[in-house]
């Protein structure tokens, strides 16, 4: 038996389930590192200065709220920690997307992260949802669309196995 080629649909189910389960570990070690950056962080000694993203761009998008706001309505001030807090959150959105959008650059056995790559990631990930009109499903490549029928079918199959282990469980006790 090479690889999922020759598996049963069970063997495949499983497969896919441990996938599931590999790329759900590195996401939980990915925020589990992210966690214990933030509580090691020392302000006494942490230059909250230097940020790959411009703060200074930061304040501006911030700022576009303020210039859309009724007429009238008080300008509100940014304090100087908010545009470094945002700056950080924004740091760590990308490089979990990122991650996300790389493993599917190596599952689908590429070296080069495409664009449709960061489009399945924001596909199968319920958090990304607001970004859906923004990388749309339908521009995937016809490739990829492929891979998000099997996606959904992977979805199906794992809800299915659960249903089976459930009614297992109920059985045996």
């Amino acid at each position: 038996m090479d690889g999922a080629g020759g598996a049963t649909p069970m063997q495949q189910l499983q497969l896919q389930q441990a996938h599931i389960q590999r790329e759900q570990a590195r996401i939980n070690d990915f925020w589990n590192e992210v966690e214990t950056e933030m509580t090691q962080i020392d302000p006494e000694k942490e230059d909250f200065k230097n940020h790959e993203l411009p703060l200074a761009r930061i304040k501006k998008i911030m700022r576009l709220e303020d210039d859309i706001a009724e007429a009238g309505a008080p300008r509100f001030m940014i304090a100087a920690e908010a545009p470094i807090i945002i700056a950080k959150a924004c740091e760590i959105f990308v490089l979990e997307m990122a991650m996300r959008a790389n493993s599917l650059t190596a599952e689908n056995k590429r070296r080069t992260l495409q664009r449709n790559d960061i489009a399945m990631a924001v596909s199968k990930t319920d958090t990304y949802d607001f970004l859906i009109d923004i990388v749309p499903r339908e521009e995937l490549k016809k490739d990829d669309v492929g891979h998000a029928a099997a996606v959904d079918q992977e979805a199906q199959q794992q809800m299915h196995l659960m249903a089976m282990q459930h009614a297992l469980g109920q059985h045996m006790t």
